[in-house]
């Protein structure tokens, strides 16, 4: 209990008149020492028989504009306070907003001031910043007096109602896909039903009746349907295929594609916060991001896009079997010819076989191979122009098979690829 300027000045003038009359011997001055400090016990007792009665006496009605929310949603809360103070008497009433609760807006406090029965209401904005079950902590009163001021808090029962239940703010999975099932739930809608529940919202004609709460529905007194969380698959490894020129007369659709590439990073970055982007042209590879943690890095790198310098690659044989077979069909039929022709053959045959025994592998094959093993991605997804040789592209896509991933081909519209693409990717998409 503090003490005000009131008691101060009883304790005061009752310490002078005690003292004064011990010294001049005069009993009035001590009897009257006496009843000023019988004066202000007597006030605390009535500070505290007063608090008893507030205690007893208040009641809290509380609403608020939404129970069931998200993390981060404002919510409008209107709280009636009713109690009941002696004249001479000033009544503070404090609402306690729930723990991870902030007020954005408006009072949450009001003062009262008797005799006999008071009301305050009061209105304000909070934001949940915490996820869960949130219940409001009570109410603080603070009683004053001229001669004293008492606090109490009140944290249980009716005081704390009603609970909120705030779901989770959406979130975006970070963690890699399962290597079995290739495959995560993700906390948004999507086509594929997860097991999950991301939230709960009342029920609306047209949803589906196997959603209802039973449960929550009895509680709240209307339907309730459960929101499940959705299944997407893995994290998808992105490669840009640039076109022998990027004159855009001589490229049409190519701006199409970039737009398409971008809005696929984009959202493998909210669904992921990472991904992998490979830039190639014919057999090189250009520009690697990998991994690609920030759009940012894309969009510098979309200036820099140039083709590389045309050259004869051993990208061009789909794997080592087939070179060796080229090989070995050009040294048959050297042996066959004769004159200039058997020259001819038999010096290709020679840089094939040096080519052979110096790269077991191509280069792109190495490099590609080694990136699709980092990542550890399940889905390949190319932006190409599929226009003049794609054997590089067969080669991309004979790789990823390999490592059972697999492979998606994206052109802008208006071009029509080749028919045998068809056979060696999963999907032939076009970028609207």
């Amino acid at each position: 209990m503090e003490i005000r300027g009131g008691t101060k000045a009883l304790l005061l003038g009752g310490t002078i008149l005690l003292g004064g009359g011990l010294v001049s011997g005069e009993d009035a001055f001590i009897i009257g020492g006496l009843v000023m400090v019988l004066a202000a016990g007597v006030q605390a007792l009535g500070m505290t028989f007063t608090l008893t009665h507030c205690v007893h006496a208040v009641q809290v009605e509380r609403t608020v504009s939404h129970r069931i929310l998200r993390r981060g949603s404002d919510i409008g809360v209107t709280t009636v306070f009713q109690a009941s103070i002696p004249a001479g008497y000033h009544l503070l009433i404090r609402d306690e907003p729930p723990a991870g609760c902030t007020v954005v807006e408006g009072a949450i406090e009001s003062s009262v001031t008797g005799p006999g029965e008071v009301n305050a209401t009061l209105h304000y904005t909070m934001r949940a910043l915490a996820r869960g079950e949130l219940s409001f902590l009570g109410i603080t009163l603070t009683l004053t007096s001229p001669f004293y001021r008492e606090q109490l808090f009140m944290g249980s029962g009716q005081i704390t109602k009603p609970v909120l239940m705030v779901q989770p703010a959406p979130a975006f999975a970070t963690e890699k896909p399962s290597s079995l099932f290739g495959s995560q739930e993700l906390d948004r809608l999507r086509a594929i039903q997860g097991q999950g529940i991301r939230a709960y919202r009342v029920f609306r004609t047209g949803d589906d009746v196997r959603a209802i709460d039973w449960k929550l529905s009895a509680k709240h007194g209307k339907l309730m349907l459960r929101e499940y969380t959705g299944r997407a698959g893995g994290i998808p490894f992105l490669i840009l295929d640039l076109p022998a020129s990027l004159d855009p007369s001589h490229t049409p659709g190519y701006e199409r594609l970039i737009a398409g590439l971008t809005a696929e990073i984009e959202l493998a970055l909210r669904d992921y916060h990472r991904t992998d982007v490979l830039v190639i042209s014919g057999g090189r590879v250009i520009y690697a991001l990998s991994p690609l943690r920030d759009a940012r890095a894309w969009y510098r790198l979309q200036h820099q896009l140039v083709p590389g310098e045309g050259y004869l690659s051993l990208y061009r044989f789909q794997d080592l079997p087939s070179l060796r077979s080229f090989q070995q069909r050009t040294v048959r039929s050297g042996a066959a010819r004769s004159g200039d022709e058997q020259v001819f053959l038999s010096r290709v045959g020679s840089i094939f076989t040096s080519s052979i025994a110096a790269h077991p592998q191509p280069l792109l094959e190495r490099q590609v191979l080694a990136a699709f093993r980092r990542s550890g991605e399940r889905e390949v997804v190319i932006f190409s122009m599929v226009s003049g040789d794609l054997s590089h592209l067969h080669l991309l896509a004979t790789i990823a098979r390999s490592l059972r991933m697999r492979v998606h081909l994206r052109h802008p519209r208006g071009i029509v690829p080749s028919a045998g693409i068809s056979s060696w990717v999963d999907t032939l998409e076009v970028v609207a």
